[in-house]
């Protein structure tokens, strides 16, 4: 792998999540970081899955640093890096993988991806509905009601979560003092 590159371009290159590490040689990692910020920037556009945007921020982060880092390496290290994919798929998903517990969750993460995509136009569809009947105002307040609807799940989802957490972590320090 060449190493001699300009540090302008590298600097240029690396405001582009994927394509600084391309730049300096590193195509599978680069190819999968855009990637992996195409997917994202769809899941917040196209999907309307709008928390996937706060990935975008984690991900520049990552490549333009990984990018500066592997620049400033010496010589020998920078050789001797090796170009990969930023995932394994191949690794992830071996057969059955999708077995037991992973199948139920998997499938509950899909029903509430499914829910969250249908939400909007659902809503939007809802309060035009009810604006014909309504006032201006009260159709509003439902809207916004509405619209506050998956923060208040996801609330109470990761609030059960947590304390399902406590109460496993309580159990399992109980068994401990019952065996010592």
């Amino acid at each position: 792998m060449s190493r001699r590159k300009s540090r302008f371009w590298t600097f240029i290159c690396s405001l582009i999540p994927g394509a600084g590490e391309m730049y300096l040689g590193f195509l599978k990692e680069g190819v999968s970081i855009m990637a992996l910020c195409a997917v994202l920037l769809a899941c917040d556009s196209w999907i309307g899955l709008y928390p996937a945007a706060y990935g975008l921020p984690i991900l520049w982060f990552y490549s333009f640093f990984d990018t500066h880092n592997k620049a400033g390496l010496p010589e020998e290290e920078f050789c001797a890096l090796e170009d990969n994919y930023l995932f394994h798929l191949d690794q992830v998903f071996t057969p059955g993988w999708l077995e037991g517990r992973r199948r139920d969750v998997a499938a509950w993460v899909m029903i509430l991806l499914g829910l969250s995509i249908f939400w909007r136009p659902a809503i939007g569809w809802l309060v035009s509905m009810v604006d014909a009947w309504m006032s201006p105002g009260f159709s509003a307040a439902f809207a916004d009601f509405l619209y506050q609807i998956p923060k208040f799940i996801v609330a109470g989802v990761l609030i059960i979560g947590g304390i399902l957490l406590i109460q496993g972590k309580k159990k399992e320090l109980e068994k401990d003092d019952e065996v010592s």
